[in-house]
Protein backbone atom coordinates (compact mmCIF):
# COMPACT_ATOMS: atom_id res chain seq x y z
CA UNK A 1 0.00 0.00 0.00
CA UNK A 2 2.94 2.32 0.16
CA UNK A 3 2.91 2.68 -3.52
CA UNK A 4 -1.11 3.34 -3.77
CA UNK A 5 -2.34 6.51 -3.85
CA UNK A 6 -5.94 6.37 -4.24
CA UNK A 7 -8.50 3.61 -4.38
CA UNK A 8 -11.67 4.00 -6.04
CA UNK A 9 -14.73 1.72 -5.30
CA UNK A 10 -17.80 2.09 -8.05
CA UNK A 11 -21.03 0.43 -7.64
CA UNK A 12 -23.80 -0.28 -9.72
CA UNK A 13 -23.86 0.29 -13.49
CA UNK A 14 -21.79 3.10 -13.45
CA UNK A 15 -19.09 1.16 -13.02
CA UNK A 16 -19.38 -0.30 -17.41
CA UNK A 17 -17.41 3.09 -17.73
CA UNK A 18 -14.36 0.68 -16.68
CA UNK A 19 -15.31 -2.27 -18.51
CA UNK A 20 -17.84 -4.97 -18.28
CA UNK A 21 -18.12 -4.94 -14.95
CA UNK A 22 -21.96 -5.16 -14.14
CA UNK A 23 -21.71 -5.31 -10.07
CA UNK A 24 -18.98 -2.83 -9.44
CA UNK A 25 -15.09 -2.02 -10.09
CA UNK A 26 -12.20 -1.13 -8.05
CA UNK A 27 -10.10 1.57 -9.64
CA UNK A 28 -6.80 2.10 -7.49
CA UNK A 29 -3.77 5.27 -8.84
CA UNK A 30 -0.08 4.29 -8.09
CA UNK A 31 1.88 6.96 -7.00
CA UNK A 32 4.33 8.56 -9.20
CA UNK A 33 7.93 8.86 -8.54
CA UNK A 34 9.02 12.01 -8.92
CA UNK A 35 12.63 11.87 -8.02
CA UNK A 36 15.65 12.60 -10.19
CA UNK A 37 18.00 10.04 -8.76
CA UNK A 38 17.88 6.67 -7.40
CA UNK A 39 17.13 6.69 -3.11
CA UNK A 40 16.67 3.56 -1.14
CA UNK A 41 14.77 4.12 1.77
CA UNK A 42 13.77 1.43 5.14
CA UNK A 43 12.18 1.68 8.05
CA UNK A 44 11.00 -0.57 11.19
CA UNK A 45 8.17 -0.40 14.31
CA UNK A 46 8.02 -2.30 17.26
CA UNK A 47 5.06 -1.71 19.64
CA UNK A 48 3.08 -3.12 22.60
CA UNK A 49 0.97 -6.50 21.75
CA UNK A 50 3.87 -8.20 19.40
CA UNK A 51 3.57 -5.34 16.56
CA UNK A 52 6.10 -5.48 14.39
CA UNK A 53 6.20 -3.71 10.71
CA UNK A 54 9.10 -3.75 8.31
CA UNK A 55 9.21 -1.21 5.43
CA UNK A 56 11.85 -0.74 2.51
CA UNK A 57 11.19 1.63 -0.48
CA UNK A 58 13.79 2.58 -3.68
CA UNK A 59 13.54 4.73 -6.64
CA UNK A 60 15.02 4.16 -9.03
CA UNK A 61 15.58 5.65 -12.64
CA UNK A 62 17.61 4.47 -15.84
CA UNK A 63 17.75 6.68 -19.16
CA UNK A 64 14.42 6.01 -20.66
CA UNK A 65 12.49 5.06 -17.43
CA UNK A 66 11.55 5.79 -13.94
CA UNK A 67 9.88 2.73 -11.39
CA UNK A 68 9.59 2.54 -7.57
CA UNK A 69 9.23 -0.52 -5.87
CA UNK A 70 8.49 -1.21 -1.94
CA UNK A 71 8.04 -4.14 0.29
CA UNK A 72 5.95 -4.55 3.82
CA UNK A 73 6.11 -7.20 6.54
CA UNK A 74 3.96 -6.43 9.05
Amino acid sequence: MDLVDRIEVIRGPASSLYGAALGGAINYSLKKGNSQENRIGAGYQIGSFGLSHFTAKGDFQTNSSRFSVAYTNT
